[in-house]
């Protein structure tokens, strides 16, 4: 589109999309369709879709365009909860949202029996290092990469007023070595770092808010984000893994049947006391683990907990940072251990 042209998108008279500046190729755009007593003219549940297309861009110019495909109606998704029954059968189409092996990854995850480890009933879905370095090498037998990744996705149509994505995660996962990456709509939204034990009954339960339209959720369990030589990541650790359970989809209700908040402030309860040179694990902004704990104990620090503002631009929110405190510092604060 020319900077001077507009496309409108109307559902009957209302005006649900509007673009006037030029594109960088495909975009892929959302809108929601009330049901009968919504936008429709008469009330009987048909709608009409139309694109206006107003230009007033140079007369010889063939660069002035718009271009509409794949067109597709669905229903909105909602409440999902992913349950065992549903995962026990998977293969059979009992999850259609649910995308074990996406594309823009080497491998899939799968269904895992956690017995009482998990977070909910006794499957989870799951992901591991060594089987993602497997795939990235096409199962060759002969390692020439450490690089790669497994991707699943969950897709959301969410109703007229978004909704909320809860889930749990256990990891045992060391950057540079390995991490969990959740995004929406290809946009990493979420790291997760961190290391228990096998039989460590340690859930870590995330809430993502979900914008009105069509969303795409991915979890990708990467082997060697940094992509770093092989050589310096044989001596860092081993290769972990990554579980998700407790997926949990739910639409937002209308704002105006909300009861209004109170005007004064709840009291806060406070948090658990700190140790002397370790700050409880909790999540931060940041541009990269490291970053995270060079700054975790300062007052530059950002976190990114239940009720914190979004991260800034550019960062990422990384859970389960434990963030030790060097002593130099404490003796710089005049704190005695």
């Amino acid at each position: 589109v020319h900077p001077l042209d507009t496309l409108e998108f109307r559902v009957n008279d209302k005006i649900l999309g509007y673009w006037h500046d030029p594109g960088n190729g495909w975009e892929r755009i959302s809108a929601y369709i009330p049901p009968g007593d919504g936008l429709d003219y008469d009330g009987d549940g048909r709608h009409e879709l139309s694109w206006k297309y107003n230009y007033f861009g140079k007369r010889d110019s063939d660069e002035d365009s718009v271009r509409l495909d794949d067109l597709t109606i669905e229903a909105t998704t909602g409440e999902l909860i992913v349950t065992d029954q549903k995962l026990e059968h998977v293969e059979h189409g009992t999850l259609p949202a649910l995308n074990m092996r996406h594309p823009s990854g080497n491998g899939g995850w799968e269904v895992l029996n956690e017995g009482d480890g998990a977070y909910d009933g006794y499957l989870v879905l799951g992901a591991s290092t060594r089987k993602v370095i497997i795939d990235a090498n096409s199962g060759s037998g002969t390692i020439d990469t450490f690089r790669g990744s497994a991707v699943m996705s969950l897709t959301i149509v969410t109703g007229e007023f978004g909704g909320t994505l809860r889930f749990s995660t256990k990891v045992d996962l060391l950057t540079p070595i390995d991490v969990l990456e959740v995004g929406v709509d290809g946009l990493a939204v979420l790291a997760v770092t961190g290391s228990y034990d096998a039989d460590s009954d340690y859930w870590e339960t995330h809430v993502l808010d979900l914008q009105p339209g069509r969303r795409i959720v991915t979890f990708a369990h990467i082997s060697n984000p940094a992509n770093l030589p092989m050589v310096t990541l044989e001596g860092m650790g081993r290769p972990g893994s990554s579980k998700v359970d407790g997926v949990h989809y739910a639409d937002h209700v209308d704002p105006r049947l909300l009861t209004p908040m109170p005007t004064d402030d709840p009291t806060r309860e406070p948090s658990g006391a700190p140790t002397v040179f370790t700050i409880p694990r909790q999540r931060y902004c940041g541009t990269s683990f490291t970053a995270i704990q060079d700054t975790c104990y300062t007052d530059d620090a950002i976190t990114c907990n239940d009720g914190d503002d979004a991260c800034p631009l550019n960062t990422l929110c990384w859970g389960n940072v434990e963030c030790d405190i060097p002593i130099a510092f404490l003796e710089q604060m005049r704190v005695t251990p």
